[in-house]
Parts: C-alpha cells; structure tokens; sequence
C-alpha cells in the first residue's frame, strides 16, 4: 500500500492544486483594480482608450512605464480582447501561471530528488501568503515563477538527467521557453539566467552537448534585444524618480535577508535586522559567497550533496546575485519583497527535500512541525489580514469600492468632488480613482469662498461627491456649498464611514430604467430623455444620447418636432447640434406659447446635418421602426 501510495503521490497534487485555486479564488472578483493593477490594464489598452493592438502595447510601455517587461501587457492585451476587461477576467491570467508554476514545482521536486519532496514543497509554496496574494493580482510575479521552474527543469533535464539529449525536445523547449519568458517578464529575475551561465561555465563538462543550452542562451539572449531600449529608459527612471532615491525607504542586504526569511516563513521567524551601508553589506556577501564555496568544495564527495548541488547552488547563487545588484542599484524597499518571487518555488523545493531526508527517529517531529505550520498559514490566508503586511497597495481600502462605483456609472467629463481631509489622508493619488479621472476637485471652505466654489461647478454637467459619513459635519459643509440648483440625483453607498453620491442639474443625467430606449443608425442610443412644460410657455425637453463612435457624433443633429395628436399636424419644432464625447447631454427648448388647449406628443429624429440624411431610429421597447419615434406626450391646458 505504501509502496503504490508512492508511485501515486502525483495525485495528491490535484488536491493542493485546488486549495490553491480556492485561496485565490475567492478574491478574483473582490475588490476593483488597484493602481498597479490599473497600470497592467492600461498598458494593454483596457481601461479608457479600448484595446491596443501589440504594436501599440509595445508603444505603451516604451513610452509610459520603461521599468516594466513587455510581457504581460502583451499577454493582457490578448487575453482581455477574447475573455473581456473585467476583474475577474483579467486575474485568471496570473492565477492559471501560479497554478501551472506549482505544477512544475512539483515536476521537478519529484524528479531532482522524490515525489514526495515535489508533493512537500506544492504545499509550502501554495499556503505561501505572498504567493497567494499573487495569484489574484494582475502582476508579472507567478509568470516569473512560472518560468524560472521551466528554465531550471528545463536545463537539468536537458544536461543533468541522464536522458539521451538527442531525444530531449521537452527539456529544451522548456528551458528556451523559460528562458524568454523571464526576459520578457520581469528584468530583475533575469539574474536567474546569469546564475544557469555560472553554473554551466562551472560545473559541466565542455563536450559535444556542452553547446545546446549555450545555443539556446544564445536564443534568449536575441529574444532581449527588441527590450533593450525599454529596459536602458526603465534603469534610469528607477534612478531619477523621488521614491526611488530616496536612501532612507531604500533597505540593504542585512535587512532584505531577514525580511526573506520572515515573508517565506508567514511572519512565524522574525529575525533581528540591522542596516549597513554599501561597504559593509558587499564584504558581508563576499564573505557568505566564500563560505557557500567551501561548503559546495568541502562536501562535494558526499552522495547526498550530489543530489541537491545544482538546486543548492541556483537557489543560493540566485539570493546573492539579486542581494548585489540591489547593493549597486538600489532597487529594494519594505514593500518589494515580490520581487525575490523566483526564489520561492526553489525554496519550497529545498525545505521540501530536507523534510524528506529527515532520518526515520526525527521524521514525525519534521513531519508534525510541518503540518502545523501549513494549518497555521492556511488559517493566516483565510482568517487573519495578515496577507495585507506582504503587499503593498491598500486593496482593503474601503475607497476602492466608490472606485467600482464610480467606474461602473461615471461619464468620463464628469466631476469628482472630494472633501479635503479624506483626499489628504487616503487618496493621495488621482491614480487611485478610474484612469480618466482627470477632473478632480478637492472641496475646502479655507481654500475657496462660496461664489468661487459655486462658479468651479457651474459648467459641471454631473458631479459626485465622496466625504465623510452623511450627515456628518464634512459632508454637510459640502453639501451647503453646492448650487442650489443641483439636486440628488442617487447615493450610491453608504458604509465605511463615507458617503458617496450624485448631483445633476437635470433629471436627465440619471439613471432612468423607465425611459423609452431607442437606437438611431447603428451607433447613437438615446438612454434617458424627460419632456417637461415650463410656465405652459415652454417645452423643455432633455436628452441623453451615447455613442461608442465619440468622433463620429459630431456628424449629427437632432430634430425635435411637435404634433397636435388630434390632426397630426407638426406645430412647432427645435433642433440641437451634437458634440465631441461618448455622452451627449443635450436640451432644447421649444416655443409652444401659440398653441391652443389640447394633447401633443414630441417625436424625436437625427439627421446628417451636412447631407441632411436621417437615421433610421428603432424603440427597442416597442419595436418601432421609422425616421421619427415618438418620445413622449403632454397637453396645453
């Protein structure tokens, strides 16, 4: 029994697989993008300009964010143009690239050393809390994992295990693919193929076969060069902007190895940290290179050092790479720790294998400590916010949910209004609202008197208010301060201590499921339209009308015509221009002071005010098809 449970191990991988899924799943869909999530999306396209082709991804990235791979805007850019722009949507991309990277984890587990040391280290590496975090946010950083395990399986079992390299085509597509695939998703991690250059150098013997992983290296290294413009521009943004330069947010090597330690281990091992300066921490690392050495060369004869040398020297080798790179170039805060990702299904895979050598005496205390230390971590990943310590962007922030609000209902022209404390204290950025957020205004009664405040809102067709609680003392001084004419038009939400809400000038500008939906040519819908009698010597008549074809409607003109209903006589008419924009509010007034008692309905037409064309309009309410649909009815008494 034994004995088949290990020759079938690899089916109790399906099981973590799915605990993985379920950690990640519950959170694909719960909050709104964050900012660096909305940089991903924006890159490919997704958020306000409509979907880039690769080309114009490629332009993005060059132009706006150089420290970043192309990689992922890539795959997004593909991926959200079949599957869609959603949250959802998009966070499957790194959840499917962690779980194939646990996948792999537990492929070359099991053939570096056993199945069940693979199995082990499945489990570390799925109850990891920042692997976790991961695999629902729209970041590079399991694609890296992804493809550091591909290139590391791949070169071993291209050169290392024993199989007829000839005959090899899954180990060298592994290991080509890999490679590219860690070039093109993050440029820190590039180091781990520097790393697979030292030990190839090192430790394999130059025959025959010594040149296939150099040809493919080769490859990759050609693969960089269309990057290499992006990658030059990103090294000097990361040196010139504030918060990169900064000494003081920037941590060394003695602090970054304690950090590794207590992130890999949950926050259970917290060890001391000092900080050194440059020359301190690289003598410190030349001396832990020296003693690594001694430790490869004094133990080289043993059998069981043969087994995990090559694993042991990526995994060490990797660390005091990336620990010298940040030395020189200063690239590590607290909150960066992501960026030794490649690092972690490597150190599963170690723990993984010294679990599994534990001698038989010692093997239940091993195996005990292990299994409460992934009840501990799974508690921690479901129960505690423990998580929220490893990541750095606030997705807990109770104002990402107006963001999802906003998104969902704004017009892009639209104003947001905020109260001064709360945009100082939790939205110092304009980045954190929707992308086209551009028109912002911070409301304070020290700042402005109350004829400037109400002239900065008198051209403002919507505006949205976000302050504290409603009814507190911050949201009451807002709302004393807006034009009387404005009126509520929806609040939206009402929790966290804020209040979010919508004003209009017109009843228009809301939502209204009762208003006749109707579609003119194949373009231009009318949403919302209110017909009212003014002073019975006047029709106001306002209307809402989008278009995904923002150019194009400006090409237009809507015709507004009056009819007695009793002779079917036109009586009187207006017409009103269409402008630049998705949204077009538009109102007309119509003179009706000459028309006697009686019932009249408003019919509604768009025409090419050049070529004086009319579209054909349909009320998808009714089904009427005709160059006039009847909008609405009212009687002159």
């Amino acid at each position: 029994m034994a004995e088949r449970l290990r020759q079938n191990i690899w089916l109790l991988v399906i099981p973590v697989l799915l605990m993985a899924t379920a950690l990640a799943a519950q959170r694909l869909a719960d909050y709104p993008f964050d900012n660096d999530e909305r940089y991903s999306v924006r890159l490919a396209g997704g958020v306000e300009d409509g979907p880039y082709s690769l080309a114009e991804v490629w332009s993005a990235v060059t132009e706006q964010y150089p420290d970043q791979a192309y990689g992922l805007p890539l795959v997004n850019s593909i991926w959200g143009q079949i599957f869609g722009w959603s949250e959802f949507s998009l966070r499957l991309v790194p959840l499917f690239a962690g779980i194939l990277a646990i996948a792999w984890t537990y492929r070359a587990g099991s053939d570096w050393f056993a199945p069940l040391a693979g199995w082990i280290a499945t489990i570390l590496l799925s109850v990891s809390m920042l692997f976790v975090i991961y695999l629902h946010v729209i970041r590079p950083y399991t694609l890296v994992a992804l493809f550091t395990m591909m290139a590391t399986w791949g070169y071993w079992r291209m050169t290392l295990s024993n199989r007829n390299p000839g005959k090899n085509r899954i180990g060298t597509l592994s290991f080509l693919l890999g490679c590219i695939g860690i070039i093109y998703s993050n440029y820190y991690a590039i180091m781990l193929l520097v790393v697979l250059v030292f030990w190839h150098l090192l430790f394999m013997p130059k025959n025959r076969q010594w040149w296939g992983p150099v040809f493919l290296l080769g490859l990759a290294g050609l693969s960089f060069i269309p990057e290499v413009g992006g990658f030059l521009a990103g090294i000097n943004e990361t040196q010139t902007r504030p918060g990169h330069t900064d000494p003081v947010a920037m941590i060394r090597a003695a602090e970054i190895l304690p950090g590794l330690v207590l992130i890999f281990s949950n926050s259970v091992l917290d060890l001391p940290s000092i900080r050194y300066g440059f020359a301190p921490n690289v003598v410190g690392l030349a001396i832990l290179a020296v003693l690594v050495a001694y430790g490869f060369w004094r133990y080289r004869q043993r059998a069981w050092i043969q087994q995990i040398q090559y694993p042991l020297f990526i995994t060490v080798s990797l660390l005091l790479l990336m620990l010298l790179m940040n030395e020189i170039l200063l690239i590590f805060r607290d909150d960066r720790f992501r960026y030794l990702i490649a690092m972690w299904p490597l150190l599963s895979i170690l723990i993984g294998w010294g679990i599994w050598r534990t001698r038989a005496r010692w093997r239940w205390v091993a195996g005990s400590v292990t299994g409460v230390f992934i009840l501990y971590s799974l508690w921690a990943n479901l129960a505690t916010e423990l998580r929220y310590d490893f990541y750095p962007l606030q997705i807990r922030n109770p104002l990402l949910d107006y963001m999802r609000v906003v998104e969902k209902n704004s017009w892009q022209q639209d104003l947001l209004l905020i109260e001064e404390q709360l945009h100082r204290l939790t939205l110092p950025k304009v980045e954190s609202f929707p992308a086209h957020y551009e028109n912002v205004l911070v409301f304070s009664n020290s700042l402005r008197t109350q004829a400037e405040f109400e002239n900065a809102l008198k051209d403002e067709l919507r505006i949205w208010t976000l302050a504290g609680q409603t009814d507190g003392a911050e949201h009451r001084a807002m709302i004393s301060a807006l034009p009387a004419e404005l009126s509520l038009c929806k609040r939206f939400i009402q929790r966290s201590n804020l209040s979010l809400e919508l004003y209009t000038w017109s009843p228009v500008h809301c939502p209204n499921e009762a208003a006749p939906v109707m579609r003119f040519g194949d373009a231009v819908m009318l949403d919302n339209s209110a017909v009212t009698v003014v002073s019975g010597d006047a029709l106001q008549v306002d209307l809402l009308l989008r278009s995904e074809e923002v150019t194009g409607m400006t090409a237009y003109s809507v015709a507004l015509h009056v009819f007695d209903v009793s002779s079917g006589e036109k009586v009187a008419q207006g017409d009103q221009g269409l402008w630049l924009g998705r949204y077009n509010p538009v109102r007309s007034e119509i003179d009706i002071s000459a028309l006697a008692a009686g019932e009249y309905e408003v019919k509604i037409g768009l025409y090419n005010w050049q070529t004086l064309a009319h579209l054909s309009g349909m009320d998808l309410s009714l089904g009427q098809t005709a160059d006039f649909l009847t909008l609405s009815q009212f009687r002159v008494e």
